[in-house]
């Protein structure tokens, strides 16, 4: 089920949700740079809004269990929508923080989807099921929406997660390491394939 928009309720459960994962094995995930609880809301909500703003948001239900944000070559980001997520990693991480994690980004490697561009994906942009749906199948129905357009576009469907824990959750689903990119020490983006 397509959803156009989020109230600032929903908007403010998904950044809680994320910002409050527990990583494993010393990691930090994206917002590494972040000082606490709050600042790692900021982000995600930056982050939030740049995949709402560029991709297409599917729901389960009408109850909105989860949410899953979809991207595919065809789609273009635009300036707005880069700024959405630029903003949200300053008021995160200040300014500052903000160009050591894009720094830190790039040299980082590529991301899957640029060496994908001329074949096509369908891109999980974000996925999130709220804490009193998780462990109910909420992510297999979201993840299916995926594979199901990637299936009807004929293209590979692929992920970018933030820890190894949520990378090994879509190895159920038979989605294989593409690379580890390094951020930092203790943050690595995972792509899948």
């Amino acid at each position: 089920m397509k959803v156009d928009r989020l109230s600032r309720r929903e908007l403010n459960e998904i950044a809680s949700d994320f910002a409050d994962n527990k990583f494993q094995n010393g990691e930090k995930g994206s917002y590494y740079l972040c000082k606490g609880r709050q600042d790692r809301i900021g982000f995600v909500k930056g982050y939030a809004m740049f995949v709402i703003k560029s991709g297409a948001l599917y729901t389960t239900s009408q109850k909105r269990e989860g949410y899953i944000c979809l991207q595919t070559s065809e789609d273009k980001t635009s300036f707005g929508e880069i700024c959405s997520f630029l903003n949200g990693v300053i008021k995160a991480m200040g300014i500052f923080g903000e160009i050591r994690w894009l720094i830190n980004y790039v040299k980082a490697g590529l991301p899957i989807e640029l060496f994908l561009r001329k074949r096509g994906y369908v891109h999980i942009r974000m996925l999130a099921v709220k804490k009193e749906y998780q462990g109910q199948g909420y992510m297999r129905r979201l993840v299916g929406i995926a594979l199901a357009l990637s299936k009807q576009r004929n293209v590979p469907c692929i992920v970018s997660t933030d820890c190894l824990d949520k990378a090994q959750k879509y190895e159920h689903f038979g989605f294989k390491l593409f690379r580890k990119r390094q951020m930092s020490e203790n943050a690595a983006e995972y792509d899948m394939i």
